[in-house]
C-alpha cells in the first residue's frame, strides 16, 4: 500500500508522553446509551471480519464529553477513551493516542490511534500521527467513525513505536439499540446437527433494501448476529468470517461456509430469502454452515456444524414457561455450586421465545441479585439473567444445563431457587419456581402447580412464603403446601 501522505495529515508527535499512559477503567456518571457496534476486525487468519451487532454503552456526560469504551482486544485491554460532543456539528472527536493498556514489567503504554492505509500509526517509528478520531451523529442517531483516504483504519498499538500495531479495525458505527425494537420479527428455527434436527428461536429486521440482520441463526451463540445480504436480484448470501464469540486469548470463533466433503472454507453460502415474510433456508448438499477458530499454522479448527437451516415466521404469545429440573449441589471453598436444567419451552412442550427468557434466582426465598461487588466478571448488578447468558466462572452454560457458582453465601443458607420469567408482548409469565432444601437434600417445584395428580398418602411439606422449608407451621399462618407433586397454599389451623 501507499505509504506517501500528503503533508498537511502528516503532523506527528514524539513518542507519547508519559501523561498519555493514565487510563480511564470507568466512565463517570452520565446518560448511558446501548448501541450495536458493527465494524471489519482484522485476523492473520481470516483478513477482516465481520464483527457485527455486539452490544456497547456510551457514556454522555453534562460536561460534554462522551466515554466510548476500548473495542479492540477488550477482554485484555478493557476501558474508555474520552471524546467531545459538539452539538452543531453533531460530531464526537476522540484525540488520538489515549491509552487504554500498560505491558507489565516492560511498562509499555498502548495507545488507541487513527491508522493509515498501511495500518501504521505513524509515518515514521518514532513520530505518531496525532489525527483524531472524528465521528458523525445521523438524524436516527447512529454514530459513524469517519474514515478518509489517508486514514481509513484504526487501531491499537505501542506508544513507543508506531509500526507496532496489535490490533485494527475498519468501519465503525454504533446503532441505538432501541431503533430496531420494533422492527424485530421472531422465527422458529430448525437445524440439522449431525444425525439431530433441532428447534430454537431466531429473530431478525431488514436494513434498507440489501440487508437482512439475524440474531440466533448459528444456534451455539443464539445472542450473536449474522449479516444476509443481497447478492444480486433475487439471490442472497451469508458472507464467511463473521465473529460470533472471542475467546478470553482474544482468538475469535468465526461463522464460515464449510465444503461437507473437504471442510474447506468458502467466502459465502447461498441463502434462499422470501423477501415479504423474510422466511429463510440455509445450507444446500454441499455447503454447511460452521464454526472456525485460527490454530497455530494459518489454517483453523472446526467446530459446530450445521446444516439444513430454515427459519420460518412463528406466531408467539406469553406462555408460562416450564419449571427448571434440579440436577446437582455441592459445597466448595467460598463457593457454592448449584445445577438446574432448564428448556426454552412453555408448561405444554411449545417453543418460547429464547431471548425473551430470564432466571430469577432466590437465595433463602429472597430475590438474589449478582453484584460486581461479588462477581467481578459483570459490568452491572443482575437481577434477572437472560437465558442464553453464559460466563464461565459464575453463571455457565452447558446445553440446557446452567452451573451457578455462587460466592460467599452465609454459613446458615437454607435453601436455593429458581424461577423463568417470560417477557413477551408487554407480558410477564412466570414458572413454577424451582427450590432446594440443603439440609434434606431435596428438590421440590413448590409454586402454582395445579390440576396434577397427587398421592393423598405423601406425606405433606410446608414452606413459608418466602420458599423456605419449615417442619413445624405455625398455627394462624399461610404456608405452600407441597405433598407429592401438588402444592397450593394453605392457612394452618
Amino acid at each position: 500500500m501507499n505509504r506517501v501522505l500528503s503533508s498537511a495529515i502528516m503532523v506527528a508527535a514524539a513518542v507519547m508522553p508519559a501523561a498519555a499512559a493514565k487510563i480511564i477503567t470507568e466512565a463517570p456518571a452520565g446518560l448511558s446509551v446501548e448501541y450495536y457496534t458493527d465494524m471489519q476486525n482484522f485476523d492473520n487468519t481470516f483478513g477482516f471480519m465481520g464483527d457485527y451487532h455486539s452490544t456497547r454503552k456510551l457514556v454522555f456526560t453534562d460536561d460534554g464529553s462522551v466515554y466510548i469504551p476500548n473495542l479492540l482486544m477488550s477482554r485484555t485491554m478493557p476501558a474508555y477513551l474520552k471524546g467531545s460532543y459538539d452539538s452543531e456539528a453533531k460530531t464526537i472527536t476522540v484525540p488520538t493516542g489515549q491509552c487504554v493498556f500498560v505491558f507489565p514489567n516492560i511498562n509499555v503504554p498502548v495507545g488507541f490511534f487513527a491508522l493509515d492505509a498501511d495500518g501504521q500509526a505513524g509515518p515514521s517509528e518514532n513520530e505518531f500521527y496525532t489525527e483524531p478520531l472524528v465521528f458523525d451523529i445521523a438524524d436516527d442517531g447512529v454514530i459513524s467513525l469517519r474514515a478518509s483516504e489517508d486514514f481509513p483504519l484504526f487501531g491499537i498499538g505501542s506508544t513507543q513505536n508506531s509500526a507496532e500495531v496489535y490490533s485494527l479495525a475498519k468501519d465503525l458505527r454504533f446503532i441505538p439499540v432501541e431503533n430496531i425494537s420494533d422492527k424485530l420479527q421472531h422465527f422458529t428455527s430448525t437445524y440439522v446437527q449431525g444425525e439431530d434436527t433441532n428447534t430454537t428461536t431466531a429473530a431478525a429486521y431488514r436494513e434498507g433494501n440489501d440487508i437482512i440482520w439475524v440474531q440466533g441463526l448459528d444456534p451455539k451463540y443464539p445472542t450473536s448476529w449474522i449479516k444476509v445480504q443481497r447478492f444480486s436480484g433475487t439471490e442472497w448470501i451469508i458472507p464467511s468470517f463473521q465473529v460470533m464469540y472471542y475467546f478470553s486469548t482474544e482468538d475469535p470463533i468465526v461463522a464460515a461456509a464449510l465444503n461437507k466433503s473437504s471442510g474447506d472454507a468458502m467466502f459465502q453460502m447461498i441463502v434462499s430469502v422470501d423477501e415479504e415474510t423474510l422466511e429463510m433456508s440455509i445450507g444446500n448438499p454441499t455447503v454447511v454452515l460452521g464454526n472456525i477458530t485460527p490454530d497455530n499454522n494459518g489454517s483453523f479448527n472446526v467446530y459446530q456444524q450445521y446444516d439444513n437451516i430454515h427459519l420460518e415466521p412463528g406466531n408467539f404469545t406469553a406462555s408460562k414457561p416450564a419449571a427448571p429440573s434440579f440436577f446437582g449441589y455441592r459445597e466448595r471453598t467460598g463457593e457454592t455450586e448449584f445445577v438446574f436444567t432448564a428448556d426454552d419451552k412453555d408448561v405444554n412442550g411449545e417453543q418460547l421465545i429464547n431471548t425473551q427468557l430470564f432466571f430469577r434466582m432466590y437465595v433463602d426465598g429472597e430475590p438474589y441479585t449478582f453484584t460486581t461487588e461479588k462477581y467481578k466478571w459483570i459490568d452491572e448488578d443482575m437481577a434477572l439473567v437472560p437465558f442464553n447468558f453464559d460466563n464461565y466462572y459464575f453463571f455457565s452454560k452447558g446445553g440446557n444445563k446452567r452451573y451457578v457458582y455462587f460466592q460467599q453465601l452465609p454459613a446458615d443458607t437454607k435453601t436455593i431457587g429458581v424461577e423463568i420469567i417470560y417477557n413477551m408482548g408487554g407480558a410477564e409469565q412466570t414458572s413454577d419456581r424451582l427450590v432446594y432444601d440443603i439440609a434434606s437434600q431435596k428438590a421440590e417445584v413448590v409454586l402454582g402447580i395445579e390440576d396434577v395428580a397427587v398421592d393423598s398418602d405423601a406425606p405433606a411439606v410446608f414452606y413459608d412464603m418466602q420458599g423456605i422449608r419449615t417442619d413445624n407451621p405455625e398455627p394462624g399462618r399461610l404456608y405452600i403446601r407441597v405433598r407429592g407433586n401438588k402444592a397450593e397454599k394453605v392457612l394452618v389451623k
